[in-house]
C-alpha cells in the first residue's frame, strides 16, 4: 500500500490538478484503461475523461464549496506501465477552513492522515512542491514521525509540464538529469528517482507477501480442515437427530439482546428487589 499526500496519477492522468478533499484508492494492473467502482460496466480510455470524472464524483461527495468527505473514490487503472499496487491518494493538508469546511478541518485531515499512514503495511509518498523549502514540509514532518527509516527523492512533473502535456518518458528523463547534474544529490543519483522508488515499491511488496504467506497458508489449512470435519458430520445426519436439534437451536439463540419473558424475568429478579429497598429506604426516612 502506498499512500501520498497530493494527486498524482500514472500515464498522463494529471493533465491538470485536481484539487479534493476525499481520498481515492487506485488499483493498478495490467492493461490500459481505468474504472470506477462507482461507474460499474464503464471503461475509461481516454484519462482526461478519468480526471472530469474524479472532479465529478468528488463534487457529488463534497459539494461544489471545497466541503471534505472521508467517503473513498475507487478507481482501478490498468496499465503495463504500472505495477501492481494499491495507492491511497489523500487530501493535502489545510490549516484555515474555507467554503463549507469545517472549522476543525486540520483536525479531521490529519485524523484521515494518520489513519492510513500509521499501518504498517503502508509505504508513504510524500509530496512537496518544488518552490517549498524541505525543512518546512508538513508531509515529511509527519513522515518522519511515523517512518523515520528515510526516504527516496522523486522530482514529479511541474504544472509548467503538466499545462504543457509533457508526457512520462520526458518528465523521467528530466528527473534523471536533475539527480546526475546537482551536486547534493549526484553521488546518490543511483538510489533517487521514479524507477528506483518504483523497484524498491516491488521488492516491498515481495517481502511482504513472503513474511505474511506462511501465516496465510496456515490460516487458510485451518479452515479447510475446519471445515472437512464439518462436512464429515453432514455425510451420516439425519433430521430427526436430537443432537443436530440442540446444536441448531443453540445457534440460532440470539445472546447478544434480551427480549420477552427473559427481559421481563430479569427486571423481576435483578432489579425490582433493588427498587423495593429504595422503597423502603425513603419511607424509613419519614
Amino acid at each position: 500500500m502506498l499512500c501520498f499526500k497530493r494527486t498524482s496519477y500514472p500515464e498522463d492522468l494529471a493533465s491538470s490538478p485536481v484539487v479534493r478533499s476525499s481520498s481515492s484508492w487506485l488499483t493498478l494492473k495490467w492493461a490500459k484503461y481505468a474504472e470506477f467502482l462507482h461507474c460499474k460496466g464503464r471503461k475509461f480510455v481516454d484519462f482526461d475523461e478519468v480526471r472530469l470524472e474524479i472532479e465529478a464524483e468528488t463534487e457529488r461527495i463534497t459539494g461544489s464549496n471545497k466541503g471534505i468527505s472521508t467517503v473513498p473514490i475507487n478507481l482501478r487503472v490498468y496499465s503495463p506501465n504500472v505495477l501492481n499496487l494499491t495507492l491511497i491518494d489523500l487530501p493535502g493538508m489545510t490549516k484555515v477552513a474555507v467554503g463549507d469546511q469545517p472549522v476543525d478541518i486540520e483536525h479531521q485531515i490529519m485524523e484521515m492522515l494518520m489513519q492510513f499512514i500509521t499501518k504498517d503495511s503502508c509505504l508513504i509518498l510524500a509530496v512537496t512542491p518544488a518552490n517549498t523549502d524541505l525543512a518546512n514540509s508538513d508531509a515529511l514532518k509527519i513522515s518522519k514521525e511515523v517512518d523515520p527509516q528515510g526516504y527516496i527523492g522523486v522530482v514529479n512533473r511541474s504544472q509548467k509540464d503538466i499545462d504543457g502535456k509533457k508526457d512520462i518518458r520526458a518528465a523521467l528523463a528530466a528527473e534523471r538529469k536533475f539527480f546526475l547534474s546537482h551536486p547534493g544529490y549526484r553521488h546518490i543519483a543511483e538510489r533517487m528517482g521514479t524507477p528506483h522508488l518504483q523497484k524498491t515499491l516491488n521488492q516491498q511488496l515481495t517481502n511482504h507477501i513472503r513474511d505474511t504467506l506462511p501465516g496465510l497458508r496456515s490460516k487458510l489449512q485451518s479452515q479447510v480442515l475446519s471445515l472437512e470435519k464439518e462436512v464429515e458430520e453432514y455425510k451420516n445426519f439425519r433430521p430427526d437427530d436430537p443432537t443436530r436439534k440442540t446444536k441448531a437451536l443453540l445457534q440460532s439463540v440470539d445472546t447478544s439482546n434480551l427480549s420477552g419473558g427473559a427481559k421481563i424475568n430479569r427486571i423481576f429478579h435483578e432489579r425490582f428487589p433493588f427498587e423495593l429497598v429504595k422503597v423502603s429506604s425513603v419511607v424509613n426516612l419519614f
